[in-house]
């Protein structure tokens, strides 16, 4: 595994590890949502599902969300 940084435009910075070699067509998420999150309406998100929200976050959804 490799770890890569993505930026958003919402400024966040986080750090996700990738794989690497026969695995990379393998995209892995969390079911928990744990931060907020706003998708702005100039933005298209993906996730793959089931997708769960902690009790006390927000997501907002001005953009577009589809969940696989």
């Amino acid at each position: 595994m490799t770890r890569a940084r993505e930026t958003s435009r919402a400024g966040f910075l986080t750090e996700k590890t990738f794989p690497v070699g026969k695995n990379v067509m393998f995209r892995v998420n969390d079911q928990t949502l744990s931060e907020n999150i706003t998708i702005d309406s100039d933005e298209n998100s993906l996730v793959a599902g089931p997708l769960a929200l902690d009790s006390d976050v927000t997501l907002t959804l001005n953009g577009n969300l589809s969940i696989v």
